[in-house]
């Protein structure tokens, strides 16, 4: 016993199996419960304010609702598309300046403006990021491909610089899609034509390897 004096908790225990647990089945996102605790705090506010407790399961329901229409009708939701702090910078000194040029609404003068991050519709994007932005009809497998750039639009989405990488094939024992980790090229994708809107983990299980040179990719969901 480590601490035979204290008197451990469940989820102390627990803490000695992560690792292996994370080595054998990669990032533990699919496994993720903060955001429904998150709910909690809604819910239990609730009886303290409303003095009715008679079929209180109704009164949950209808104060959600409730909070939904609010939230959904204000003007931060309708504000799709926010960025962060940026600046200007040439396009001939930006690695896979090819696939900048080749988008001429992003380039005034030679140069682009870059912004630190963005959000799109709820979700935040920021550099080394990986998304999953086409499906390749041919072998069936999806490409990835890490944010290195984001460029804002006026009232539109934000354009990404993305450094793509060849998808090898899908593992099953890690339900994860097999990348080389080398990259394949440039590619310039608005946010709103991604093939999912979420970032997606990647992680190297054979770094230890000499020679090793892929990565996994683990979806949250299924995604056609």
């Amino acid at each position: 016993m480590v601490f035979p004096d204290e008197r451990l908790k469940p989820k102390h225990h627990f803490l000695v199996h992560y690792p292996r647990y994370i080595r054998k089945t990669g990032p533990l996102v699919n496994k993720w419960t903060l955001r429904f605790e998150g709910k909690h705090r809604f819910f239990k506010r609730i009886p303290s304010v409303v003095p009715n407790f008679k079929n209180v399961g109704k009164t949950f329901s209808y104060r959600h609702s409730l909070a939904q229409f609010y939230h959904w009708r204000s003007s931060s939701a309708l504000k799709t598309t926010q960025c962060g702090p940026g600046r200007m910078e040439y396009v001939v000194h930006i690695d896979g300046s090819s696939a900048v040029a080749e988008v001429p609404d992003l380039v005034v003068d030679g140069a682009v403006f870059a912004v630190n991050w963005a959000e799109n519709c709820g979700t935040m994007y920021k550099p080394d990021m990986f998304v999953v932005y086409r499906h390749n009809v041919d072998d069936g497998l999806h490409e990835f491909g890490r944010i290195c750039k984001i460029f804002p639009r006026r009232s539109d989405c934000p354009y990404f610089l993305l450094q793509t990488y060849e998808t090898k094939g899908f593992d099953d024992h890690f339900c994860a899609y097999v990348i080389d980790e080398n990259s394949t090229g440039w590619k310039v994708v608005p946010a709103d034509s991604l093939l999912d809107h979420h970032p997606v983990s990647v992680w190297a299980p054979n770094r230890s390897k000499q020679g090793a040179a892929e990565l996994l990719v683990a979806l949250r969901y299924f995604v056609l």
